[in-house]
């Protein structure tokens, strides 16, 4: 077992040691004040899990001194909102412990009446269909590989700055669009079989028999039909009867209810607080499609049919016959997104830095333009040119929160002064994901920073003897009860870079980079995108969780990085 495990705020100051001399008891627990993406270092070969689902929990970058190695913590058990109560899962050398996290402040996923999203939670499950819309947004070419253009993408962002006076896309958006219309057909022409039975029918009436209504005709006493059918004239008979009951009914009338309860949930929760977005043509059609979907439970050949369970194989209906196979489209998003909720609640600080990480590309990428645009013509003047081009792979279902692969950063760029009306190369500028910094020679060893992105700027000019990195802290301190103390965390993040440094020299790393911090903290204050501490070595960037707000964001952040890239270089 670990002999030392460590709660903190990315290695900074603010961090809850469990034990530092021996394994902790099983069942012990850590409390500390949460302020946004805590993490948890873990010395040894020992594996982090998270017991109510069995997910392992991702290293975030490479291992360090002693094989230790840093994890972000799930927000859904800080919260102490998901099942589990806040309990964490070491393995190691065939014994297991658990122990348990109380993050003081850290916002829950619903409000006092357990049913309403909070503004956390709905900024939160708007994420993961932001990327969804990016996809849906380039050719079908490149969406069907998730692989886009770097240049879509900021493209995407500049028209989502439209979307701030509309109440957010989702899902349930997408299939109002696309079903209000077909729906009701598809409903009132419902598929139906004919199921054979055999009853007691009319003498008149009987159009068919089998050998067991024969067996039955013979047992029965008398000479003639007339007297074998009694006082009621009746005989035993094979009778077809109508059924609804088959396996697309089952699956259209679930998605009916799931959409009915969906659609509410996003008027609740994404239209009513705001007087604006109840006219707008999103909530009117949401409206007009949950009206649909309870009217079409009420149709009378619903009657007898069940819902669809778990685990439905298609059949060949739902797979072929065009009304039900859209159907069956939606159906599966539908059900992939509920089980994807609690995921990504579980493991916001992880899409947030996804966010983080995309903002701060997208901002490179917005200098690289701006340098193509040929508008820099002032003496001295930084500007960066992209040496290769690169584009974005998105996957279609979250792994642990994360939508974006790892490896699929813009560049590498050259740095480029303007001295004399020309453009002089004076450094290389490359982005390091920690899931491969392993294998960059200057990120490799400065895993334990926690850094979530790093850009590593290597001097051309032989008089500069050191390359730099700018370490990316993402924190996600829209989800912390507490009033932020912006210059606190900025000060911390400094400190941590003289520490980190310090600890990096005594385990005789040759080479070591100088250090530079940027914080890409997400606030639901923030009405634009603006910066704390911007002398310092470690600025905070506070961004809202709104994507609609988020290209104002890369426009500020292309702006500060550079006028950092100028004082380095």
């Amino acid at each position: 077992m670990p002999s030392f495990i460590d709660v903190s705020f990315h290695r900074w100051p603010w961090s809850v040691d469990v034990d530092h001399e021996s394994v902790f008891a099983d069942g012990d627990s850590v409390n500390f004040k949460f302020y946004g993406s805590p993490v948890i270092s873990v010395m040894g070969d020992a594996q982090v899990l998270l017991p109510v689902r069995q997910e392992k929990f991702i290293p975030l970058g490479p291992a360090f001194q002693k094989k230790t190695k840093v994890y972000e913590a799930p927000h859904g058990i800080l919260s102490q909102q998901s099942i589990g109560q806040g309990e964490v899962m070491i393995l190691s050398t065939g014994k297991q412990r658990s122990f348990i996290l109380e993050a003081l402040g850290a916002k829950g996923r619903k409000k006092d009446d357990g049913k309403t999203d909070t503004a956390l939670a709905c900024k939160v499950l708007g994420w993961s269909q932001i990327f969804d819309d990016m996809v849906e947004h380039t050719s079908k070419m490149w969406a069907e590989q998730g692989i886009i253009p770097w240049k879509i993408i900021l493209e995407f962002f500049k028209e989502q700055r439209d979307e701030l006076q509309k109440p957010r896309r989702s899902l349930i958006v997408g299939i109002a669009e696309a079903l209000s219309t077909s729906l009701p057909g598809t409903v009132s022409g419902m598929r139906r079989i004919l199921l054979r039975e055999r009853n007691l029918q009319k003498i008149n009436r009987i159009s068919e028999t089998d050998v067991r209504s024969l067996q039955w005709y013979i047992r029965q006493p008398g000479a003639s039909m007339a007297e074998k059918g009694g006082n009621r004239q009746e005989l035993m008979a094979v009778v077809r009867r109508e059924s609804f009951d088959v396996l697309e009914n089952r699956v259209l009338k679930d998605f009916l209810c799931r959409c009915g309860s969906e659609s509410l949930r996003y008027i609740n929760g994404e239209v009513d607080f705001n007087p604006q977005f109840r006219k707008s043509k999103r909530a009117l059609d949401v409206t007009r499609f949950r009206e649909i979907c309870m009217g079409a439970l009420k149709h009378r050949d619903f009657e007898g049919v069940p819902r669809a369970g778990g685990g439905v194989i298609p059949n060949y209906v739902l797979q072929n016959d065009l009304r039900y196979r859209n159907i069956w489209t939606w159906y599966r998003r539908l059900l992939r997104k509920e089980e994807d909720e609690d995921r990504l609640w579980d493991w916001q600080a992880r899409t947030w830095a996804d966010i983080a990480r995309l903002l701060v590309n997208l901002a490179i990428v917005w200098l690289n333009e701006e340098s193509l645009s040929g508008e820099t013509t002032q003496e001295n003047a930084i500007c960066i040119r992209q040496r290769f081009e690169s584009s974005l792979h998105v996957v279609r279902e979250q792994v642990l929160g994360c939508r974006i692969n790892s490896g699929s950063e813009p560049g590498p760029y050259i740095i480029e002064r303007l001295l004399g009306g020309r453009k002089t190369p004076v450094a290389i500028l490359e982005v390091v994901h920690p899931d491969e910094a392993y294998e960059h020679d200057v990120v490799q060893n400065i895993g334990r920073t926690g850094g979530h992105l790093y850009l590593v700027i290597r001097p051309l000019d032989n008089s500069f003897t050191k390359s730099h990195v700018l370490i990316l802290w993402a924190v996600n301190s829209a989800g912390s009860h507490y009033e932020i103390p912006w210059e606190d965390i900025s000060s911390s993040a400094d400190d941590a870079l003289r520490f980190h440094r310090n600890a990096l020299m005594a385990d005789r790393i040759r080479n070591l980079p100088v250090l530079h911090g940027l914080v890409v903290a997400s606030s639901l204050s923030a009405r634009q995108a603006g910066v704390v501490q911007e002398d310092s070595n470690a600025p905070v960037v506070t961004i809202h969780p709104d994507s609609p707000q988020w290209h104002d964001g890369i426009e500020f952040l292309a702006t500060l990085l550079l006028e950092r890239l100028d004082r380095l270089i």
